[in-house]
C-alpha cells in the first residue's frame, strides 16, 4: 500500500473511531430536541378535514400545504420524535444513523446472494424516526431525477404526470439561492426549500405543527390489493472502490469540526466543510453499454458520488479512505418486495431486496466500477497523489482482479444503498393488476384514501428521491383542494374537475410530454 502504510492506517482509524464514538454517544445523550420549536402539543379533536399518517417528507409538505388555508383541520401523525439538533448540522447527520431514537433501523430479509460481507450478512436500510423522515437523513443532495422519468410515467398509464406537468411543482417548492439561476426557466425562487450550489450549502428542513396521536393496536384487512408491497425499486452501488490520496488539503468533516473557523463559516453563513453530508462533496452521471437509448435521449443509467473521507470496505480494516467510492445503478430491473409479518404493526416487516434477480443490474454495476476506478486513477486524482487501496478482498481474491466474476462478487458482497427504496403501491391505470392507486394517488377500492409519498412512483427516479418526493407532495396537495372545493361547488364529479383545473387533461388537451 502506497502513502500509507498499514500500521499508519490503523492510527489513523484509532483516532478516528475514538472521535466517532464520542460523537455518536453526544449524538443519543446530548443534542438538543426540537430544535426548529415545533408545536405538538394541540389537543386531539373528534373530527378532522384531513389526516396524514407519518410526518416523513411527503407528510410534512403535504400538511404544511393543506393547512394554508386556515378554515381547514389538518391532523398530522408522526410516532418518531421532532427531531434533534444534530440533523440541522449535515456533517453530524451521519452520527444519527442506526440509533434507536432517531432511526427505524429497518434490516432486509437474509439473502446468500447478496449483503454477505455485512455484519449478519444483511444490508441496513436506515429510515428517519422523526419529523421530515428521511428528509432528516438525505445527503442534503437535490437531484429531481430525469425528464424521462416522469415522461415514462405517464407512458406507463398515468396522465397528468409527465415532465411538462411536474416540472411546475418543482418549481414552486424551490428556493434557488444561487444568482445564476434566478431567471432560469426550471427554476424558482421564493418557495419553502431552500436549494444551492456546491459552495452556497444552506440547510433544508420543513416545518409544521402537528398533534401526536394514538397508536393503532391491530391491523386489519379492508381491501385487498395484490400491488401493495410489490415493486420494490432501491438505487443500490458498488461499495469498496476506494483511494488514498496523500494531499494535506483534502480535509474531510472528521477534521472540519474542530475548527473553529469552519464552525463559524456554518453557524453564519451555511457553506464550508460542515455544509457536507458525510463529506459527499459532488456526484455526476453516466450512461454504461448496458442503457437503453431507444429514445434517443439522454438518460444515463450509473450515478457517481464524489466522498472527500469515509471508511474503507475492503473487509479487513477501515482506514481513512479519500477520494472516489460510490457509484449506484439508476434504473435497476430487479424487484423486491415488503410483506408484513403480523397484524402488529409495531413488528418490523420483512424486506426482500432481490438485488440482481435481474443479471442486468449486475452487469450495469460492473462496468459502473470499472469506470470508477479509471476515474480514480486519472490524471488530476493522480497528481493528487491517488493509489488504489492494494487490499485483497477476503471474499473476491480467488477470482483473477478486474475480471468479470471479481467485479460481480464486490457487488455482491458490498452493495451500498441510498436509503431510497420506493414504489411499493405503485401509481397506475385501472388495467393495471398491480397498481394501487390511480393518477390522482386514491387507493382503488377505498374511498377517501391516498398515498402520498415515493412509494407511488411507478419506476424509480433517475437520482436523489427526495425531491421528487416532495413534488409528489406538491402536486397531491392542489389535487386534493380541488377535489373538496368542486364538491363545495356542487360538481357532481370532483374527480373530473381535478382532472380539468390542475391536471389539464380536459378540453384544452395539452400533451404533457
Amino acid at each position: 500500500m502506497s502513502h500509507l502504510s498499514r500500521m499508519q492506517a490503523g492510527l489513523v482509524t484509532k483516532k478516528y473511531r475514538v472521535m466517532a464514538a464520542g460523537l455518536l454517544i453526544m449524538a443519543q445523550i446530548t443534542p438538543k430536541d426540537n430544535p426548529n420549536n415545533i408545536i405538538c402539543d394541540n389537543p386531539i379533536e373528534e373530527t378532522y378535514d384531513f389526516i396524514i399518517a407519518g410526518g416523513g417528507t411527503a407528510g410534512s409538505v403535504l400538511a404544511a400545504r393543506l393547512s394554508e388555508d386556515v378554515n381547514t383541520h389538518v391532523l398530522l401523525l408522526e410516532s418518531g420524535g421532532t427531531g434533534t439538533a444534530y440533523t440541522e448540522w449535515p456533517a453530524m447527520t451521519r452520527f444519527v444513523y442506526d440509533t434507536k431514537k432517531w432511526d427505524w433501523r429497518y434490516k432486509n430479509v437474509r439473502d446468500e446472494g447478496y449483503c454477505f460481507g455485512m455484519k449478519d450478512k444483511v444490508c441496513k436500510l436506515s429510515r428517519g424516526r422523526m419529523l421530515g423522515g428521511q428528509s432528516a437523513f438525505n445527503r442534503m443532495m437535490y437531484v429531481r431525477g430525469n425528464r424521462n422519468d416522469f415522461d415514462l410515467w405517464k407512458r406507463l398509464g398515468n396522465p397528468g404526470w409527465g415532465y411538462g406537468d411536474v416540472l411546475p411543482y418543482f418549481i414552486r417548492a424551490e428556493d434557488n439561492l444561487d444568482h445564476r439561476l434566478k431567471h432560469s426557466p426550471y427554476h424558482g425562487v421564493g418557495g419553502p426549500m431552500k436549494v444551492s450550489s456546491p459552495g452556497a450549502t444552506s440547510t433544508v428542513r420543513p416545518g409544521v405543527s402537528l398533534a401526536e396521536g394514538g397508536h393503532p393496536q391491530q391491523i386489519y384487512c379492508k381491501k385487498n390489493l395484490p400491488g401493495v408491497g410489490e415493486n420494490l425499486q432501491s438505487h443500490f452501488g458498488i461499495g469498496g472502490i476506494d483511494f488514498l490520496v496523500a494531499r494535506d488539503g483534502m480535509k474531510g468533516p472528521a477534521k472540519a469540526l474542530k475548527n473553529p473557523v469552519y464552525k463559524k463559516q456554518y453557524i453564519n453563513k451555511r457553506i464550508g466543510p460542515l455544509a457536507s453530508v458525510m463529506g459527499l462533496e459532488g456526484t455526476g452521471f453516466i450512461s454504461t453499454s448496458y442503457n437503453n437509448i431507444s429514445y434517443g435521449q439522454d438518460w444515463p443509467d450509473v450515478q457517481f458520488l464524489f466522498f472527500s473521507q469515509h471508511t474503507s470496505t475492503d473487509g479487513y480494516y477501515e482506514a481513512l479512505i479519500y477520494g472516489l467510492s460510490y457509484k449506484s445503478t439508476f434504473r435497476p430491473r430487479s424487484r423486491g418486495k415488503v410483506a408484513l409479518r403480523s397484524r402488529n404493526p409495531w413488528q418490523h416487516p420483512d424486506i426482500f431486496l432481490n438485488l440482481f434477480d435481474d443479471p442486468h443490474d449486475l452487469a450495469v454495476l460492473r462496468e459502473a466500477g470499472q469506470k470508477a476506478e479509471a476515474i480514480g486513477l486519472s490524471l488530476p486524482f493522480i497528481r493528487a497523489g491517488a493509489s488504489a487501496v492494494g487490499e485483497k478482498n477476503r471474499f473476491c481474491y480467488l477470482h483473477p482482479t478486474g475480471g468479470p466474476d471479481w467485479w460481480d462478487c464486490r457487488a455482491r458482497v458490498f452493495p451500498e444503498t441510498l436509503y431510497q427504496e420506493t414504489s411499493t403501491c405503485k401509481m397506475g391505470p385501472p388495467s393495471d393488476p398491480m397498481a394501487v392507486v390511480d393518477n390522482q394517488l386514491r387507493v382503488y377500492g377505498i374511498s377517501g384514501l391516498r398515498v402520498v409519498d415515493a412509494s407511488i412512483m411507478p419506476t424509480i427516479v433517475s437520482g436523489d428521491a427526495s425531491a421528487a418526493t416532495v413534488m409528489i407532495a406538491e402536486r397531491a396537495a392542489d389535487m386534493i383542494r380541488a377535489f373538496w372545493h368542486g364538491i363545495r361547488i356542487g360538481t357532481r364529479d370532483p374527480a373530473g374537475f381535478v382532472e380539468e383545473t390542475v391536471m389539464n387533461l380536459r378540453g384544452a388537451g395539452r400533451d404533457a410530454a
